[in-house]
C-alpha cells in the first residue's frame, strides 16, 4: 500500500507497507507529519525570497498545510535548489505556492517522510526494507 504516493514527474522517497492498519493510521496522520523536499527552482531565488514564500503558503486558498522551513540549498545559472520542510503539503501544493511567487518548481524530490529519511546509497528505482527502528518510529508517528 503506497503511503502519500508521489505523482508523475516527482521522485524521491516512496514508502510502501503491507499492513493495512498501519497504512490507515499513517494516512490519517499525514496532516501532522512533516516531509522534507529538495526543490529545483527556475527563477531568482535566494534567502530574501523566503518570507514571501512563507506568506504565500499561509495565504494559500486551498490552505491544506504549512511550510515550516524554506532555505536556499545551492545551484547555479537559472536553476537554484531549495530545502523545504512542509506539513500536509504534497508536491503539487508546493508547485502552486512557488508559482504564486513567480518561481517555477521544475523538480521536486521527497527526501524525508515523517521519521523516515531517504537512503541516498540506494540507486534510482531500487528499494530496501525499513529497519525495525524506522518501522517503530513510523508506527509511533502514526499514533
Amino acid at each position: 500500500i503506497p503511503l502519500s504516493p508521489l505523482g508523475v514527474g516527482e521522485g524521491g522517497l516512496e514508502l510502501l507497507v503491507n499492513d493495512g492498519a498501519l497504512a490507515a493510521a499513517i494516512m490519517r496522520a499525514t496532516e501532522r507529519l512533516s516531509s522534507e523536499f529538495s526543490v529545483r527552482l527556475r527563477g531568482d531565488f535566494d534567502e530574501s525570497r523566503v518570507p514571501e514564500l512563507l506568506s504565500a503558503a499561509e495565504d494559500d486558498p486551498e490552505g491544506k498545510g504549512r511550510l515550516e522551513l524554506v532555505e536556499p540549498a545551492g545551484g547555479e545559472a537559472a536553476n537554484r535548489w531549495a530545502r523545504v520542510v512542509a506539513v500536509g503539503l504534497r508536491p503539487r501544493d508546493l508547485r502552486r505556492i512557488f508559482e504564486r511567487c513567480g518561481l517555477e518548481a521544475n523538480r521536486i524530490l521527497r527526501t524525508r517522510f515523517g521519521p523516515v529519511v531517504m537512503d541516498r546509497a540506494i540507486s534510482r528505482g531500487r528499494s530496501r526494507r525499513l529497519t525495525d527502528g524506522e518501522l517503530g518510529a513510523l508506527r509511533e508517528a502514526a499514533g
